[in-house]
């Protein structure tokens, strides 16, 4: 995201932040994989709302850009704007579905597995 220029820049520094809390609730898991004791678990219930936070956070954030950007096309790629090979035009909407509906899966499944921990 970084390398596209089309994206202003506090876009992808949010979704990077949010990539290294999501990082960060998983490594947790992963130390309860490794060592299964009282505070490895306390643990799990941490790493669940790092995961859940993220990814309602970075929903958030595409909503905000989307909201403000004014072309009705997300422009998707990297590299250079001049060269018409690197981007490729993408719906406003149809952008704003795909990171919604991901965000509801992994919610849900970051859910069912607070829920089986519980």
């Amino acid at each position: 995201m970084f390398l596209n220029q089309y994206f202003p820049w506090w876009f992808p520094t949010f979704e990077f932040i949010f990539f290294f809390l999501y990082i960060a609730g998983l490594v947790l898991i992963t130390v309860w994989l490794c060592n299964d004791t009282k505070t490895t678990r306390t643990g799990l219930r941490v790493a669940i709302y790092l995961i859940i936070g993220s990814i309602v956070g970075s929903v958030i954030v595409v909503i905000i850009y989307v909201s403000v950007l004014d072309k009705q096309f997300v422009m998707i790629g990297t590299g250079d704007k001049g060269d018409s090979d690197n981007y490729d035009k993408q719906p406003k909407s149809w952008y704003l579905i795909c990171y919604i509906f991901t965000g509801i899966l992994i919610i849900v499944l970051a859910m069912f597995y607070a829920f089986t921990i519980e």
